[in-house]
């Protein structure tokens, strides 16, 4: 190390030489900029100005490090294909009973059903039973027509619905594992025997497939329902109604009706002589729109006497009108077999009936906006 060089310390994460005028640490530091580049200075003391005797440190030069060029990740190595996913299988329980099921057949798992018998009773057959959420039913196997150490399936309490060559199977089962491996039977259940057990257990599942497809089993597939997947639920048509509210009533408007929501303002003054209703003007995408107060359009207390700034709705038509609410309450989508209209021309055009035990529990008012605009230039 050169004379008068404690040794390195890092600033700002750059390594740096100390430099020791006493050949030691001291309490004071200082940062310097030198030739050479940044360095520190440790001593006893700080001297301001410095002693006449006080001579320059010099600065020994500590030739830079090299630093190796950066290569790219991508540069180090060529990428890979990602491997391609292998599918599991799943192991079918059965009172310590255990079948392995082929990848991807599968449907669902369903408690029991109740089962009808199978026409004919076909061997290997136990009944049809329905497959809640699917359409249709599914033919449910015997286990001991695959295997005759397979216990009784009687006190079962699940089904696993199967789909295979587009026909719907079950089998009965107390519970599913993941993985077709490694359980197949019980003499594999040794860890040592894992790669056996696995081809076993492929095997296995392909002779429920080949089983199923042999000529003895061609009563079972005359007999399985196909597959098909359930029909989506009719949509029920409905209409978009904006909820608002004035004072204690909760009322609606369609939403085609409503042109926009203008933020709550004032409105301005107009002078007097026009409609009794006016109750101003507002300024909305250049437009000037009159005030119609919607508590009193309502038979409610008037909105701008408790609000000054309301919330407005913009109503669609021409020509262009405010309606001062006290509240907006947003967008519902609302079955049209729950809007009952009143086939009059007044300013409720139908009732809206919420489900039971949905808000709100009364009947909501679906007003019409051409008959609040109407309101206006008439007077009352």
């Amino acid at each position: 190390m050169p004379p008068g060089m404690l040794g390195l310390a890092l600033r700002q994460g750059v390594a740096v030489p100390v430099l020791a005028p006493g050949g030691r640490a001291g309490v004071a530091w200082l940062a310097c900029e030198g030739p050479a580049g940044a360095y520190l200075v440790t001593g006893d003391a700080v001297a301001a100005p410095p002693p006449p005797e006080a001579s320059p440190l010099p600065l020994p030069y500590i030739a830079p490090l090299a630093v190796p060029p950066v290569t790219p990740v991508a540069a180090l190595a060529p990428a890979l294909p990602a491997a391609p996913r292998r599918e599991e299988g799943l192991l079918l329980h059965l009172e310590g009973w255990h079948w392995p099921l082929p990848p991807g057949v599968l449907l669902r798992v369903v408690p029991m059903p109740p089962l009808s018998p199978p026409p004919g009773h076909p061997p290997g057959a136990l009944g049809l039973g329905p497959v809640p959420g699917e359409a249709g039913a599914a033919l449910l196997l015997d286990p001991a027509w695959l295997d005759p150490a397979a216990p009784p399936a009687g006190s079962a309490p699940l089904m696993a619905v199967l789909v295979l060559e587009g026909r719907r199977y079950a089998l009965p089962c107390d519970h599913l594992v993941p993985g077709a491996g490694g359980e197949a039977t019980s003499l594999l259940a040794s860890r040592l025997a894992s790669r056996l057990a696995s081809r076993l257990a492929s095997r296995l599942a392909s002779r429920l497939a080949s089983r199923l497809a042999g000529p003895d089993a061609a009563p079972l597939r005359a007999l399985a329902p196909p597959h098909r997947a359930a029909p989506l639920p009719p949509v029920a048509p409905s209409r978009v109604l904006l909820l608002a509210r004035v004072g204690v009533l909760d009322f609606a408007l369609p939403l085609e009706e409503v042109a926009a929501v203008v933020a709550p303002q004032a409105p301005a003054a107009v002078p007097a002589g026009g409609s009794r209703r006016l109750r101003g003007v507002v300024a909305h995408r250049g437009d000037v729109l009159p005030v119609l107060d919607g508590g009193e359009a309502l038979g409610q207390p008037a909105v701008l006497a408790a609000q000054p700034a309301p919330p407005l709705l913009r109503l669609a038509g021409t020509p262009p009108l405010a309606l001062a609410v006290s509240g907006v309450q947003g967008l519902r989508r609302w079955p049209e077999a729950d809007i009952h209209a009143l086939e009059t021309s007044g300013l409720v055009a139908a009732l809206a009936m919420a489900p039971p035990g949905a808000a709100p529990e009364r009947p909501l008012p679906v007003c019409r906006a051409a008959a609040l605009a109407a309101l206006l230039p008439g007077g009352a």
